[in-house]
């Protein structure tokens, strides 16, 4: 193994902390929340939307072109974090002990406090290929995707201080069985990882993310249970009064309590399922009240004040 961060890294702490990883030099990536704590804040206290995908996996069971892959296509999707654990050290996947797709454990003995290394770090020579030259390859490779790692150093199901600023409110993680596991659980396998990666879940979940990036979602808080007079409906709004976010979970005809957004006020409908959208017209002679596109499962409505 070529010395490296990773490989300072690994022997200093001897894998009994858990951190955040980091992502590359000119992208975001958390730093802590908010005062309020209702978000996270990356190094230059700008907001970041933690949209997680758990691959506990990525660093044991994947070759360099499958986790190019899994890491390239959540990058695509939207994902901006990636939680996984460089050496899974739970059982139910064979542990510690379990090598990775180049034959290459990343203990001596299976002591955490003995990695196991070797000279050079050449992909192509298996005597310099080592668990570590593997482990630098997949970091590299979040860091060029943009992501950010959320990672566990030995997964042995506690969680530490990297995490500590992680709640409901602030953070969205997304799991899949078959690709937290890479298809190697097969006692609980249903489909191929790589299928799964394009499950209904992701795809709907990095609409989501275009839908908040397109707002300035860190000023928005969740509104009150009589904002919005729909069964089914749940409400955010910002702080300064400008903008009204309202999620119905099926269609229906909803009012508004407008509060400080005034007539020029932008309307539209917004599918959850595609991210499109279309004008939403008040109803006439009915002030502030809106009915959803019938042909619509659910519906999002974004009010905001015209500039």
């Amino acid at each position: 193994m070529k010395t490296s961060n990773l490989g300072r890294w690994v022997v200093g702490i001897g894998l009994v902390a858990i951190t955040m990883g980091a992502s590359s030099a000119g992208a975001a990536w958390p730093k802590g929340a908010d005062p309020t704590g209702r978000y996270l804040v990356d190094g230059k206290g700008k907001p970041f939307f933690w949209l997680g995908d758990t691959a506990w996996n990525l660093f044991q069971i994947p070759n360099r072109e499958d986790a190019e892959l899994s890491l390239s296509t959540r990058g695509r999707q939207g994902f901006s974090v990636i939680q996984a654990g460089i050496v899974m050290g739970e059982e139910r996947v064979a542990g510690t002990a379990r090598p990775n797709a180049y034959g290459d454990t990343a203990f001596t003995d299976n002591d955490p406090a003995k990695p196991r290394l070797t000279p050079g770090n050449g992909p192509s020579v298996a005597e310099e290929y080592d668990y570590w030259d593997h482990a630098d390859y997949v970091i590299e490779r979040a860091q060029v995707r943009g992501l950010t790692l959320g990672i566990l150093p030995l997964f042995v199901g506690w969680r530490g201080d990297g995490y500590k600023s992680l709640k409901l409110a602030n953070a969205c993680t997304y799991g899949n069985t078959e690709v937290w596991n890479f298809s190697s659980c097969k006692d609980e396998a249903y489909q191929d990882w790589k299928l799964a990666l394009h499950s209904p879940g992701a795809i709907h979940l990095g609409v989501l993310r275009k839908i908040f990036d397109s707002l300035e979602w860190w000023r928005l808080v969740p509104g009150p249970s009589d904002f919005a007079v729909v069964t089914g409906a749940v409400s955010m709004l910002s702080v300064q009064g400008d903008m009204i976010l309202v999620y119905l979970s099926r269609p229906g005809t909803i009012s508004i309590h407008m509060g400080q957004i005034t007539d020029r006020t932008q309307a539209t409908w917004i599918d959850p399922r595609t991210g499109n959208r279309t004008r939403a017209a008040m109803l006439p002679n009915q002030g502030p009240t809106f009915s959803s596109p019938s042909d619509w499962e659910d519906a999002l409505l974004l009010l905001q004040s015209a500039q």
